[in-house]
């Protein structure tokens, strides 16, 4: 995906892409956006934490989009109706079905999201593009018992399914993993308010450049040590870079 823009490419990119249909609030993505360029993308080793780290998400179609270099905010696994689209394979070897396409963040707000083979998601774009999530890395209690890692979010889907995952940008060939390491506390229920508090603990601090990706799975299972097949039933929703 490519080597992190610096902040100034960031300011511009988003900028450049303020008019967002779905409703996205374009002050608080561009500074979650330049939030994520801080740091390093080719560190490998985690910082010892002195004092709770706290970071914002923002919508994983935004930072795929800037990586990518996309003309436009799109969202490669996410999708919308399009009366007469052939099936086709597009980003990240997605195959979708026929009637459909990738959903932009400038698209109609009030369509349907819907996954790869057209089933519809349970929220329209704006409710999808318009999730937020607040997360803080705490330092061990005691040494060698682990990093205390608690989020919230608001406008999940509705009772859906979610889990944690995280992966290196730069770091070929790797495959997601668990938040928590074992894939048994890594996944939760949003509330009926689309709400959710979580905790867990990780065995040390994420290094830096690492990212933190929330997974929505719309058919309600959770999956392991495994993600799911992407835009099938494992949608990433929002991201965020450990500075």
């Amino acid at each position: 995906m490519g080597v992190i823009p610096t902040c100034a490419r960031i300011a511009a990119y988003v900028k450049s892409h303020r008019h967002i249909g779905s409703g996205v609030a374009f002050g608080a993505l561009a500074i979650a956006l330049f939030t994520l360029a801080n740091g390093p993308s080719d560190a490998q080793t985690a910082s010892p934490l002195a004092q709770p780290l706290r970071l914002s998400f923002v919508p994983h179609a935004a930072f795929f989009s800037l990586h990518a270099k996309q003309s436009e905010l799109i969202d490669p696994e996410v999708f919308v109706s399009a009366e007469g689209a052939p099936p086709a394979t597009s980003f990240e070897q997605i195959a979708h079905a026929a009637g459909i396409r990738n959903a932009l963040m400038s698209d109609d707000g009030t369509q349907a999201a819907r996954d790869a083979n057209g089933r519809k998601l349970g929220v329209d774009l704006q409710h999808w593009f318009s999730a937020t999530g607040l997360i803080a890395f705490s330092p061990p209690a005691t040494p060698g018992a682990g990093v205390t890692v608690s989020a919230r979010f608001t406008s999940l889907v509705p009772r859906g399914r979610y889990s944690l995952f995280h992966v290196h940008i730069d770091r070929s060939g790797a495959a997601p993993a668990p938040l928590d390491g074992s894939g048994s506390a890594n996944s939760f229920s949003a509330g009926a308010d689309g709400n959710a508090d979580v905790s867990l603990t990780v065995p040390r601090m994420l290094p830096h450049g690492e990212i933190v990706v929330l997974i929505f799975h719309g058919d309600g299972r959770d999956h392991g040590l495994q993600t799911g097949a992407p835009g099938i039933d494992a949608e990433h929703q929002m991201v965020l870079q450990i500075p």
